[in-house]
């Protein structure tokens, strides 16, 4: 490991707390927004910033119920683009006000929720339910992204259709979505890759053990590990 790399992953543990104190003020943010959304007779938003706000709590309760405690750092770019979404894009209306807005979050969000898939799709791998090479991680990592960036253009036709929104503003902007969720994956693509090459064997198991033991039966068994049998099958190759 480059001493460059050392020192970012060092710098990241180390400001943790400050991460985890603005995530949370955050969360207050999008919980105020329930209330003056209601008050304002905006019940669509009102359930939406509900829904952002149970996403955002969700890290907090797989750790205290399951012990699955997630890079701090993924947790707080999950909160902060919830945040955005809800409070500056629909709550103060940066959707409309400024045209990079939606670009911006849709290119984030679709990283966000390609790492989710890589991670998942690591434990599977560590689990010893499948071998999954370098390359099979990064491609189920873009794949996994454009599919749920995919149903989340339908949701937006589904709620303009329904509810007389205007959302998806025309077949262009669904397009340049579409393509922006594409560099997105392949971006978590990346990351993924470097996660697998900076961290160690332990920081891993860590975390793919107890998200292996609640994803149920299909993760069941032992977490792999090379050292824990001379005949085992080596790790995945690193992208």
């Amino acid at each position: 490991m480059s001493p460059r790399i050392a020192a970012y992953i060092r710098f990241l543990r180390e400001h943790s707390l400050l991460g985890t104190a603005l995530s949370w003020v955050m969360i207050l943010a999008m919980i105020w927004v329930i209330p003056a959304a209601l008050w304002r007779g905006d019940w669509p938003l009102a359930i939406m910033a509900t829904v952002a706000v149970a996403v955002a709590l969700l890290p907090a309760v797989l750790q205290h119920n399951y012990r699955i405690v997630l890079p701090w750092l993924l947790v707080f770019l999950v909160v902060l683009q919830l945040h955005l979404h809800t409070f500056w894009g629909v709550w103060l209306r940066f959707y409309d006000s400024h045209w990079f807005w939606d670009k911006l979050l849709h290119l984030k969000g679709t990283m966000l929720v390609s790492l989710v898939g890589f991670l998942a799709a690591y434990s599977v791998h560590l689990s010893g339910k499948a071998r999954l090479t370098g390359p099979i991680l990064g491609l189920f990592t873009v794949v996994f992204g454009n599919a749920l960036g995919a149903w989340w253009e339908i949701v937006e036709f589904l709620v303009d259709k329904t509810l007389k929104k205007n959302t998806q503003y025309g077949l262009d902007n669904t397009m340049i979505d579409l393509i922006n969720n594409l560099l997105g994956s392949l971006i978590a693509a990346g990351v993924g890759g470097v996660y697998l090459k900076v961290t160690t064997r332990q920081e891993r198991r860590q975390l793919a053990e107890p998200l292996a033991a609640v994803m149920g039966p299909l993760l069941s068994g032992e977490i792999f590990d090379e050292q824990d049998d001379g005949n085992t099958q080596p790790e995945c190759a690193e992208p």
